[in-house]
């Protein structure tokens, strides 16, 4: 009796630490990053972390060594619920192909293959983010696609936390 009820507490135990570690991971945007953070957070974060800074007041982040650009957004209570990282611009579509790549190569080593790709052609890519590929997960959708400004072509990574959501 006593052995059987040890064995379910540390079944319980296990199952509840399995479910922490799953809704930390479904928190997590890259590196130190977390929904959730609030701006003050995201900014002592942005400050510790080697690989991001403020320029001109937009900060950077450095992915394979590529600065983009960072734009979050934060809900009525202070919290990051969604957040873009935007590469420079490109004229060439060999640079925004391979950009596209490495950031597929991130995303699948975590997440796996993507739940939604649309094959374009980026002479396709007008006034709007195509988007490429899309995962889907639970409480977060992250999406990967190609924007244009002017003439020239960027890679935006798009991650969005629903329950946090405006």
């Amino acid at each position: 009796m006593k052995k059987k009820f040890i064995l379910v507490l540390i079944f319980i135990v296990i199952l509840l630490l399995t479910f922490e570690t799953s809704a930390a991971e479904e928190k997590q945007v890259y590196r130190g990053i977390n929904f959730g953070m609030t701006v003050k957070e995201f900014h002592e974060n942005l400050r510790q972390d080697k690989k991001m800074f403020l320029s001109v007041g937009i900060p950077h982040i450095e992915i394979k060594g590529i600065e983009y650009y960072i734009f979050a957004l934060y809900n009525d209570q202070n919290q990051l619920y969604e957040i873009y990282f935007e590469s420079p611009n490109y004229i060439a579509d060999y640079y925004v192909e391979k950009r596209l790549e490495e950031l597929s190569q991130i995303v699948e080593s975590e997440y796996g293959e993507p739940d939604i790709v649309n094959d374009f052609d980026l002479r396709d890519v007008k006034d709007q983010i195509l988007w490429q590929k899309i995962w889907e997960e639970e409480n977060k959708i992250i999406e990967l696609g190609v924007g244009k400004m002017d003439t020239e072509k960027y890679v935006s990574f798009h991650q969005i936390y629903l329950p946090f959501g405006p």
